[in-house]
């Protein structure tokens, strides 16, 4: 039976400078912290970035600084994200602020892996979005996107663009899309654009999917149909008036090939996709399911009177949905609702260790859900 229960509600503040803190039963105990930058959204990657035995962790900030730490908290190098820009956006030559989790792979197999992350925030104007990668050895720049735009009258306030080319939110995916033996790197952009780069930074033939709208959910890429090829799986907003026309949010499936990128099926809701998919076989019926979750966009929106939807209108802010991977139908007994809205993604884990998927998410009511 499908069904989502409390695991965790509220939360026991620790003392001021205590080095232990329990939260539950789980006894944390701190290693080391660090004071540096204001870290808005960027959460941290624990990864070996060097390919010298041992993890560092990496994260962004708000001033625009991409920061490396080794695992005895001594910082390793510190780089400035300054964007690649499109013609036509202003010129930058300064950093901008990071909200992007970074991603870390090996894009050219040279046994040094790259640190990848988007840049852009709507919380540090006049700045251009970008998508650039990291030498994890020292932190220099390997290639910065160039292709953004500028779709947005945000930082002027007019009904003329602004000039800025748009930022990149979500963590960039890593894997083959094109079949050729390297990884690639998948994002979308708050230009309403889906991409996939190859490892020198380069748009591949047929990118980008055009989404009609913002992108707030990072992608999910799995070789569905055993091609060689991964396919990618993102959640993206939509307003009314555009191409696609419709008030919410849409799950896409798309596929490379020959050149050309394919939609393989779409699902809508009445309420936008702010939560990044995750992928498991959720009910062991041997087709492997995408679990996402929705956001608040068009409930916040709808109730505060916008002519474009009604009060009540975004049924769908408080739901868990899970498709099928492979036509995008909905698997029975889903979507779940928690009560109240939900922005973060869902994790899948085996909690009890039955061989069982169970689902995780945690809600706008101050709960955690399993």
């Amino acid at each position: 039976m499908v069904g989502l229960t409390v695991v965790a509600s509220g939360f026991v503040a620790a003392p001021s400078g205590a080095s232990d803190v329990f939260t539950g039963d789980q006894l944390w105990n701190q290693q080391w912290e660090i004071l540096d930058g204001w870290n808005r959204s960027s959460s941290p990657v624990i990864a070996d970035i060097d390919g010298v035995a041992g993890n560092e962790v990496v994260f962004g900030a708000q001033d625009g600084l991409l920061r490396a730490y080794n695992g005895d908290g001594t910082r390793k190098w510190t780089a400035a994200a300054i964007p690649g820009v499109a013609p036509g956006c202003n010129a930058q030559d300064t950093a901008s602020a990071i909200d992007s989790s970074p991603a870390v792979a090996d894009l050219d197999r040279n046994g040094v892996p790259e640190v990848i992350v988007g840049v852009g925030s709507t919380w540090a104007p006049n700045q251009n979005g970008s998508v650039l990668a990291f030498d994890g050895r020292n932190g220099d720049i390997l290639w910065q996107t160039d292709d953004a735009r500028d779709t947005s009258t945000i930082w002027t306030d007019s009904p003329t663009l602004d000039g800025w080319c748009e930022a990149t939110f979500v963590t960039p995916a890593i894997g083959d899309v094109d079949g050729d033996g390297y990884d690639d790197v998948v994002y979308g952009s708050w230009d309403f654009m889906i991409w996939a780069v190859d490892r020198f930074g380069e748009p591949l033939p047929g990118f980008p999917f055009n989404n009609d709208d913002t992108i707030w959910s990072s992608p999910a890429l799995f070789d569905i149909d055993d091609d060689g090829r991964q396919e990618i799986f993102i959640g993206g907003d939509s307003s009314p008036g555009g191409l696609f026309d419709h008030t919410g949010g849409v799950m896409r499936a798309l596929d490379w090939s020959d050149d050309t990128v394919s939609e393989l099926w779409n699902r809508t809701v009445n309420e936008s996709l702010m939560g990044s998919p995750a992928v498991g076989d959720i009910n062991n019926d041997g087709r492997p399911e995408l679990v996402v979750t929705t956001g608040e966009y068009w409930h916040v929106t709808c109730n505060a009177g916008s002519p474009d939807c009604s009060p009540g209108y975004a049924t769908d802010h408080s739901k868990v949905l899970a498709y099928h991977l492979d036509d995008g139908s909905t698997v029975p007994g889903w979507p779940v609702d928690t009560g109240d809205s939900i922005t973060a993604s869902p994790a899948l884990g085996d909690l009890d260790g039955d061989g069982d998927l169970e689902v995780v998410v945690g809600s706008w009511d101050d709960r955690v859900y399993a």
